[in-house]
């Protein structure tokens, strides 16, 4: 094929342009780039010191070390897995106010995913009354402590754990509180009525009394409707005794009557007592529901309302107005008789409004002078929260315990601790009493 001298003429210099570009790049070495630079890790927490080695409620408390946040709400100290209010911080030193009821245990400081511990702080308690729930509001609000309301507080039981269950009469609610103020709805769904079920499916008729036995049950004295209720611990709610006619006959179930019940207790075999207030007569309930006639105290008193039993078996009961003995008087009774036991003394004096007793079979008695008296098994008294002439007592909220009628029977509950739980003056506040 003839070699066309015109096309080569015609893209020489096209072909002489691309070489002599792709001969001009140079390839160097690549442009220089910033190394990462190491971000240093979070500084290792470290408590050299703590101001004190013990200390009660609210005490101030400088913790000095390393590693902490100079941002306040960036550290978390605990004592005994309690956690405590900051007020100052730095990188080297906390101010801490000790948490209500912390117990004896470790101090942990932590800032972020850094942590160090004290071994042991060993928490003073002292003496001192607390609002547990309650803002003093007449309403039926649960949640947080300050932040619920109750409609009017007339019975009160704690069971093992702690946990203090409330009959609220108006709001026709059992309201359970945890040991750190929580408030829920345990059973009951406000209206009033007569209807089993669990939980807030039943429904009551103005609960009053309540007691606990050793297995965590409630028993409620279902006062408009002459019944005597029970509670399991998970919340199922039955009829234990007592139909919704009032009157006195005995028998088995739904086949007794009851009018005018006022206090209950529960022994350790499970036996139900509860106050005809008016027959003044003591009624028993077997555990298979069978209701007798348990004594006869017509011949000694009036108005007889406020009972309870010890870990023996021994039962206890107080009088709201008493002709014959006085009502500052302690009796102890069994199916025969009524035997004064113990009185309270001069400095004790007035009408009782309630009685409880521990597990380690001290009395609590409650009266209308705003008093809680203690008897341990020895017979020693000591008037526990005499606000008003005791300096050591601390109240939280300057509220003062009062008991709004001499006649009229108020509630005191006490848990395995010794701490009393008694409602305030209005029946609105449920005020925690004793060391803590």
């Amino acid at each position: 094929m003839p070699f066309n001298k015109a096309l080569i003429k015609l893209f020489f210099p096209i072909f002489l342009g691309l070489f002599v570009i792709s001969c001009s790049k140079v390839t160097g070495p690549p442009a220089p780039v910033d190394p990462v630079k190491p971000q240093p890790g979070q500084q290792e927490v470290v408590i050299t010191s703590l101001s004190v080695d013990h200390g009660s409620y609210n005490q101030s408390v400088v913790i000095k070390g390393s590693g902490f946040n100079k941002e306040l709400s960036a550290n978390k100290v605990s004592f005994n897995n309690k956690e405590a209010v900051i007020t100052a911080a730095s990188s080297t030193q906390l101010t801490v106010n000790i948490p209500l009821g912390a117990g004896t245990g470790k101090v942990i400081v932590t800032n972020g995913a850094k942590s160090a511990t004290v071994p042991s702080f060993t928490y003073d308690y002292t003496f001192m009354t607390t609002v547990l729930a309650g803002n003093g509001i007449r309403g039926m609000q649960n949640g947080k402590g300050p932040a619920t309301s109750f409609g009017n507080i007339v019975g009160l039981a704690v069971n093992s754990a702690g946990e203090v269950f409330v009959a609220d009469q108006p709001n026709n609610l059992i309201r359970k509180i945890s040991p750190d103020g929580e408030v829920s709805t345990f059973a009951g769904d406000g209206v009033r009525r007569i209807k089993d079920g669990k939980g807030i499916t039943a429904s009551f008729s103005y609960p009053s009394a309540i007691a606990i036995d050793k297995h965590d049950n409630l028993f409620v004295v279902d006062a408009a409707g002459n019944l005597i209720r029970k509670i399991t611990p998970t919340g199922d709610v039955s009829t234990f005794a007592g139909s919704e006619t009032e009157g006195y006959t005995n028998g088995n179930g739904s086949a007794a009557q009851f009018k005018d019940i006022d206090g209950i207790a529960v022994d350790i075999s499970g036996n139900v007592f509860v106050v005809d207030q008016y027959r003044r007569i003591i009624r028993k309930i077997t555990p298979a529901g069978d209701v007798s006639n348990y004594l006869n105290i017509n011949a000694y008193v009036n108005y007889p309302a406020l009972i309870a039993t010890d870990n023996a078996n021994k039962f206890y009961m107080c009088f709201v107005l008493n002709t014959d003995f006085g009502g500052d008087t302690i009796y102890q009774f069994n199916n025969q008789a009524l035997e004064k036991t113990d009185s309270p003394g001069a400095t004790f004096e007035d009408y009782m409004s309630g009685v409880a007793i521990d597990n380690k079979n001290n009395m609590y008695i409650l009266n209308s002078k705003n008093q809680i008296l203690k008897i341990n098994t020895n017979g020693e008294k000591t008037i526990l929260n005499a606000l008003n002439n005791n300096s050591n007592n601390k109240t939280i909220n300057a509220l003062t315990p009062h008991i709004t009628a001499a006649y009229s029977p108020s509630t005191i509950a006490v848990d395995n601790n010794g701490i009393c739980y008694i409602p305030d003056d209005n029946g609105l506040r449920i005020l925690k009493i004793g060391l803590q």
